[in-house]
């Protein structure tokens, strides 16, 4: 079984304290872990915006071969790699960065005929100076839970959602697995793709809970047991006691996942 772990706890450029945990688990069936996530904590020794952000990924990939591996990874490679470059605008800076992305793994999937159709998922959340910002493509989620409430912060691009024109039969690439997804916009299928992002910051408050999961957790455990349990645990204890319940439910997917607290 393969895992990844990290965690953090230390005090944010704003004299916030925030706890962050990551898990990335490959499941019950899956034989290899086309999932990726990233975290960074602010840098409080220095003064520029982007050292005090504190960005969170996550990113689902999709297609045959090893292109869902490779095109997860490229996609939160190529944005937290442009973490440094952030201007003020952070709206306009996280939809530059996963336009860049987009263009990236597309690139890559047309040079590359193993990797051809090659997609992913991908939510970052990022917060600077007391403010939540959102990007987002595809059904990867991002969640809030303030005041024994849950709230889903993001649309999923699917079908059955969006009841939109779905990706070209052809960019499929004869995958059951992307083909039952049925996602109407992922990063990397075509030359360019439309971005959902927080145009104005997103007030955070002490306390708050985010997470971000991919759809290995949420097709498997509904909302109100999300809300359950991040709301009973600490977030590492929450975070592998979601894994497991979704492994319980049968695992079927890659179950990745990142979470934040709010302390103060």
């Amino acid at each position: 079984m393969k895992e990844k772990v990290e965690v953090i706890l230390s005090p944010s450029s704003d004299n916030s304290i925030f706890t962050i945990y990551g898990v990335s688990d490959i499941g019950c069936e899956r034989e290899k872990n086309e999932d990726a996530i990233y975290f960074n904590y602010p840098e409080t020794s220095k003064n520029q915006h982007n050292n005090k952000d504190c960005l969170m990924l996550i990113a689902d990939g999709m297609g045959g071969h090893n292109g869902g591996e490779v095109a997860s990874k490229l996609a939160v490679h190529h944005i937290y790699s442009a973490r440094p470059r952030f201007g003020n605008d952070v709206h306009k800076s996280l939809l530059k960065a996963f336009t860049d992305a987009n263009r990236a793994i597309y690139r890559i999937g047309r040079q590359d005929s193993s990797l051809k159709g090659m997609g992913t998922t991908c939510t970052a959340l990022l917060i600077r100076t007391g403010h939540a910002f959102c990007a987002h493509v595809g059904d990867s989620r991002l969640y809030l839970l303030r005041n024994q409430s849950i709230y889903r912060m993001t649309e999923d691009h699917t079908v059955h959602r969006e009841n939109k024109k779905k990706i070209e039969p052809e960019k499929l690439t004869g995958n059951p697995e992307l083909e039952s997804s049925l996602l109407t916009r992922a990063l990397g299928i075509n030359s360019s793709v439309k971005i959902d992002t927080w145009s104005h910051g997103f007030p955070v408050k002490p306390k708050d809970r985010f997470l971000l999961c991919t759809d290995g957790l949420t097709d498997l455990v509904n909302d109100e047991d999300i809300k359950n349990v991040m709301m009973s645990y600490p977030l590492k204890e929450a975070c592998h006691s979601l894994v497991g319940l979704a492994k319980q439910r049968g695992g079927y997917d890659n179950i990745s996942m990142v979470a934040l607290f709010v302390d103060h």
